[in-house]
């Protein structure tokens, strides 16, 4: 499975008992439930992390490539790509608008929010980069070329990394040729999602994930299914009401 997005907050200034992180955690689950549900299949899976001290969290939302609908060939991977960047973008921001909004965290410093894109994100960087160097080879030198070339294989290596082997079928057909670096699946049997969670960054997204410390609280469960642990009814917003 391909992680289609990841919202990160972190907020200083307030210390929560074991009580209060799982009622966190809890209202955290839920809001990532109605908001990801605007964007997201039902078949997407949702993971969701806090740690304590300073309050960070993380929340993950999985999918098959193939579910998602215009990135299944070349001619529609751009237009197909860039949605699911901003509704990756618009879901993490939605949720971690809110967060901010928990009765229990309010009063916190907000010392940190990032909307992460994770593998559309680089698959339209991919994209965009391969389509750059065809337009520029003609005034590229070897060194250039032989450079981007790198890049363009770095990036490639990171995607295989994070979806499962059936999703490298999909891969091939938005790539639009037969990626001889993209190995074909060797089994129809879809694994289940490794979620990797990542170091504070400056930017939307980067190159380096690493797993987050064991958090104290955790919740995954299918969107189709809801949150599996009792959730507050938090009043969200619908998408008119945010802009």
């Amino acid at each position: 499975m391909a992680l289609f997005g990841e919202a990160y907050f972190h907020l200083k200034r307030i210390k929560l008992d074991e009580e209060q992180i799982e009622q966190v955690g809890s209202d955290v689950s839920y809001i990532a439930y109605t908001i990801a549900l605007k964007k997201f299949p039902s078949d997407c899976l949702i993971e969701v992390r806090i740690s304590d001290g300073s309050v960070k969290g993380w929340v993950s939302i999985a999918g098959a490539l193939a579910i998602l609908g215009g990135v299944s060939d070349y001619k529609g991977a751009k237009e197909g790509i860039s949605e699911m960047v901003k509704d990756a973008k618009w879901v993490a921001g939605v949720i971690n608008e809110q967060v901010s909004k928990i009765q229990i965290v309010q009063g916190a410093t907000v010392y940190r929010t990032e909307r992460r894109t994770k593998t559309p994100g680089r698959i339209k960087r991919l994209i965009e980069k391969r389509e750059w160097l065809e337009r520029n080879r003609a005034s590229m030198s070897g060194p250039m070329i032989d450079q981007v070339q790198f890049d363009l294989e770095k990036l490639l290596q990171q995607i295989l990394m994070e979806i499962d082997p059936d999703d490298r079928l999909v891969l091939r057909r938005i790539l639009g040729q037969e990626h001889p670096a993209i190995p074909m699946p060797s089994h129809s049997k879809s694994a289940l999602p490794v979620f990797r969670h990542e170091q504070d960054q400056l930017f939307i997204d980067d190159d380096v994930d690493l797993h987050s410390p064991n958090p104290d609280y955790f919740n995954r469960f299918r969107l189709s299914d809801g949150p599996s642990k009792d959730t507050k009814q938090l009043e969200i917003p619908n998408r008119g009401q945010l802009r």
